[in-house]
């Protein structure tokens, strides 16, 4: 898969033709030309509603109590669905979907039907849930407490401040997984990458975020 390419040469390894593709799963994850992680995110999407249906008679049983569902819920379709989310750079529709997933599976499995003018808020709140998207900060913020902790040559941590070469393209930089964590990087304490790295460093300390969550871990 080419991204950007300056030359359009084809490719030969040991006298094969490495063949040209739009995408390709890599561990799990589903990369493609557009970069960004929209089209990981609708196979993520597809793959926890694949497990849901499954589970399809766990969540109408009358032997199980709501407890035990959400619980199978959340081991089985929430872990399928955000597989690899720490790495995610999510826009706004891509959490709107993630939500309205989440949402139509817990009103499945707590009978909270359209007619019943039930909010999303209060079956969240019935079902001790939070939105895909405050898990998938919380997530990510906690791998990025890994990433702090790493040698200063590993390139997980090159990448976090690494500025590359030369004048950007006019208009509105694109939204990255770099600039999701600096904008949600505001806080008292992390004012700097630095400050951030000696509170990773110490994994006894749990830091909270003014959303209440708690983060590098």
């Amino acid at each position: 898969m080419r991204y950007n390419p300056g030359r359009l040469d084809p490719l030969t390894i040991r006298e094969r033709d490495v063949e040209d593709v739009e995408s390709f799963v890599y561990l799990g994850a589903k990369v493609d030309k557009q970069g960004g992680a929209a089209s990981d995110i609708r196979a993520r999407i597809g793959k926890a509603r694949a497990a849901f249906n499954k589970l399809n008679k766990v969540s109408k049983s009358s032997l199980l109590s709501r407890n035990t569902k959400v619980t199978i819920f959340k081991t089985n379709v929430i872990a399928v669905l955000l597989y690899g989310c720490e790495t995610w750079r999510m826009t706004k529709e891509d959490e709107y979907k993630l939500n309205v997933f989440q949402h139509k599976c817990l009103r499945k499995i707590l009978k909270g039907y359209w007619p019943m003018r039930i909010s999303n808020e209060e079956i969240r709140e019935r079902s001790g849930t939070r939105t895909i998207d405050e898990q998938v900060r919380t997530r990510r913020w906690k791998w990025l407490g890994h990433v702090l902790r790493m040698p200063s040559d590993k390139n997980p941590k090159i990448a976090l401040t690494w500025a590359p070469e030369g004048k950007r393209r006019r208009g509105r930089p694109r939204e990255t997984w770099r600039r999701t964590v600096n904008k949600e990087r505001e806080h008292p304490r992390f004012k700097t990458w630095r400050q951030a790295e000696v509170v990773a460093t110490d994994k006894a300390v749990q830091t909270r975020h003014p959303d209440g969550h708690t983060f590098l871990c």
